[in-house]
């Protein structure tokens, strides 16, 4: 009887397919918008400089804004806090608009500080005055008499505007500016022999005036109060020399 033996068959191997997995990608974070104060600057309690001010910036500072005004000129970068955008560089437009504004408060103009001291100058002496120095009499030393009285006249007038409860800041800063200039109209004059420590005075004064007009700019343009002490204070010496002047000048024509 015949016998089958089987032969074996050869197997081949299986290949096993790895499973693919997810290769992990970085995640990209934005880089947020930078907004940096450039120049010292107020923080207040709301979009306006009618608002208190409640805190400080300093150039260079950087800052995340929660939100913007409808007009883009404040920045709220805090729950109360806002601060000008004429003071930040970066783009405004991109911050969202909130409407959430708090209600202004209601401002009582302070008066600014005017002239305690009348600025009348010596009166112009005449030929008819025997009590005179004829040193007073020269056509220099009328001219100078005229000329510094024009100019006090103009510093006084300036001062009463400036005083003025009716003002607004374009008229403040109108008569400031008049009252810085008034000093290189003093500058510009040449007095006579024998008057110049009235001159010298008179120039003082004119400085001190310039001083005071700039503590006021500084004050319209902070709001802070410290500036309206400055301010009376530099008035004061201001009146003082023009004081030293008239005693001066008195001196010289009346002695």
């Amino acid at each position: 009887m015949a016998t089958f033996t089987a032969t074996p068959q050869q197997q081949t191997p299986r290949t096993l397919t790895p499973t693919p997995t997810n290769t992990p990608h970085p995640t990209t974070t934005a880089t947020p918008t930078l907004y940096v104060v450039n120049s010292n600057a107020n923080v207040r309690s709301g979009p306006g400089t009618a608002f208190p001010i409640v805190g400080s910036q300093e150039q260079g500072d950087t800052l995340t804004p929660v939100a913007r005004t409808a007009d883009g000129e404040w920045l709220q970068i805090g729950s109360t806090e806002w601060i000008w955008t004429g003071l930040v560089d970066g783009n405004i437009a991109a911050i969202q608009v909130t409407h959430n504004i708090p209600i202004s408060p209601t401002v009582t103009p302070t008066p600014l500080p005017t002239s305690t001291i009348a600025n009348t100058p010596v009166p112009r002496p005449t030929v008819s005055d025997s009590e005179v120095n004829p040193i007073c009499l020269t056509s220099d030393a009328l001219a100078f008499i005229e000329e510094s009285t024009a100019i006090r006249n103009n510093i006084d007038e300036t001062l009463r505007n400036i005083a003025d409860e009716n003002s607004d800041n374009v008229d403040w800063i109108y008569n400031i500016v008049k009252l810085q200039d008034i000093y290189s109209d003093v500058l510009d004059i040449t007095p006579p022999s024998g008057f110049w420590e009235a001159y010298e005075h008179f120039l003082d004064g004119a400085l001190w005036y310039n001083f005071f007009a700039n503590a006021i700019e500084m004050f319209l343009t902070w709001d802070q109060r410290h500036w309206l002490e400055t301010a009376r204070e530099r008035l004061e010496t201001a009146n003082h020399h023009m004081a030293l002047m008239d005693i001066s000048m008195t001196e010289i024509c009346y002695a």
